[in-house]
């Protein structure tokens, strides 16, 4: 729930390896969350109440942190700005599913899609973080495929992969710049890290009094499964 709370796109994950600190039960006791909203929100007002309902209920606090490291910037990889064949502007903007990324490593479908969530999805598969450095405002449509290679799937790596072997398609490096005129340059930049400086089981609901609420919703719920479970 706080790699969801505190990812930059919300319904992505916060990785698990830049979250720090916290009681040792964070990462094997199970909650069960009730909460509503009053009115449709955005992305980011989700967040933003995910992170007040665990304040709230949990009594989280964490510490935010910045450090320079490895990390790919996805630009433009044409001197006009142009994009590539298999990428275009949507025409209208996403009010509703399905809008998003969907496939999975091989292939990405874009649909009405913005480029700093593209940037989240290529982050899980390059093993380093993506910075979207376009400059393109809006959503986006395509589709990118790729043969993925046992180097495009490793850890953290300070050069983009060597081209696949003769009979197999493109890599993932090849396939942005030819398909959807982007490429990802290595550089360093910021990357930031979270460490829950304090965090409390969750008081039972019948003891609150009156009942807390995130911003914008409706009383939340907190229940712990049985024993065991």
């Amino acid at each position: 729930m706080i790699s969801v709370a505190y990812s930059p796109t919300f319904s992505r994950f916060f990785p698990d390896e830049r979250i720090a600190g916290g009681p040792d039960w964070m990462d094997s006791e199970r909650y069960t969350l009730e909460a509503r909203a009053e009115r449709a929100v955005s992305a980011a007002e989700m967040g933003a109440m995910l992170r007040t309902l665990l304040a709230q209920r949990f009594k989280l606090t964490v510490r935010v942190e910045t450090r320079e490291l490895p990390v790919y910037a996805l630009v433009l990889a044409r001197s006009d700005r142009r994009l590539g064949p298999e990428l275009r502007r949507s025409e209208m903007a996403c009010a509703g599913p399905p809008c998003g990324i969907g496939g999975g490593v091989g292939r990405y479908n874009l649909v009405k899609s913005e480029l700093g969530l593209f940037a989240n999805v290529l982050t899980e598969l390059v093993g380093r973080p993506v910075l979207d450095r376009t400059g393109l405002d809006g959503s986006f449509d395509g589709t990118l495929t790729w043969t993925p290679t046992p180097e495009e799937l490793g850890p953290f790596r300070e050069a983009p992969p060597a081209a696949p072997a003769p009979g197999f398609g493109p890599s993932l490096f090849t396939a942005l710049e030819e398909q959807f005129g982007l490429k990802l340059q290595s550089q360093r930049g910021p990357v930031e890290f979270l460490t829950v400086e304090s965090l409390e089981r969750p008081t039972p609901n019948d003891a609150l009094d009156p009942p807390e609420a995130a911003p914008g919703g409706t009383p939340s719920r907190t229940d712990a499964p049985p024993p065991g479970l």
